[in-house]
This record gives C-alpha cells, structure tokens and sequence, in this order.
C-alpha cells in the first residue's frame, strides 16, 4: 500500500506553541469583574460551647465587627471575575483570601473558608442586599465557636 504524503504536524504544533508563549512588553490578561460586593457592619449571634461536654456550657451573646478605624475588622468585601469562575476574592481588613465556591444558584453564592479548627461560610444573597456567614470553629483558644451573622451589601457589575 503506498504511503501517503502529508505534511508532518510537527510545524503546526511549534507554532501554536510559541504563539503561546509570553514575550515581554505583552500586555498580560486583564480580569474582567463580574461582580463586587462591598458589605456594612457585620453582626449577629454568636454562642461558646465547651468542647470536651464536661460542663454542658452554652453561652449565647452578640457578636459585632463593625469597621471602625483602629479597632474593627475592617469592610467585607467580595469580588467576582472570569479568571476565576469557581473562587471568589474575599476582602476583611487585612485578610485577602481566594475561596472557593461550594454553591451557587440564581439567587445565591456560598463560599468555604476552611482552616485548621472549622469553617467560615460566606452566603451572598444578590436579591436581599445581604451576607449571611456562619462560623464554625474549634479552637484551642477559644473553645467550640458557632455564630450566624448578617450585614446589608451593595453589589454592583462591573
């Protein structure tokens, strides 16, 4: 069977390849923003429980970050962009973290701050104007911590 003549693919890869290839002076990616959010006083009910259950204690009290100069934790922030369709920027004070989204539907987007002692979960809620968080956490310093907190946002698109 006589072989055919067709031109190697071997150019054609190259090519593409360096075509991808960053060079310098090249104006990198910009994001673009899908949306932001920019979050008021964060407050709520926070309870301390005794992690070992010996005690049985149960302490339920408020529970406030307000974003006073100096002293609070500083505005709660959210950023949506293309590059990075399964993370969200999270913004509190001096914290700037990338977390992941664990669910999303027309009306809602939920995010995971995991850390050694438990979980933050950030749910925005486009409609309402609103966070809700939930904190659970079991710190060695503090005990077992759970909280549901709230605060009013403006989102905007960008």
């Amino acid at each position: 069977m006589p072989m055919s003549r067709r031109r190697p693919l071997l150019p054609a890869v190259f090519l593409a390849m360096v075509a991808s290839i960053p060079f310098p002076g090249a104006a990198p990616a910009v994001a673009r923003t899908i949306f932001r959010a920019v979050c008021g006083e964060v407050a709520g009910q926070r309870v301390d429980v005794d992690p070992t259950g010996e005690t049985g204690i149960e302490t339920w009290k408020r529970e406030s970050y307000a974003d006073v100069p100096g002293e609070g934790a500083g505005v709660l922030g959210f950023v949506s962009d293309d590059t990075h369709p399964d993370q969200i920027r999270v913004t509190w004070g001096k914290s700037d973290q990338l977390l992941p989204i664990v669910h999303r539907n027309e009306g809602q987007i939920s995010v995971a701050d995991i850390d050694a002692y438990g979980v933050w979960i950030y749910t925005l809620l486009f409609r309402a104007g609103k966070v809700l968080i939930s904190r659970q956490t079991s710190d060695p310093r503090f005990g077992a911590v759970g909280a549901m907190l709230t605060a009013d946002c403006e989102f905007t698109a960008d």
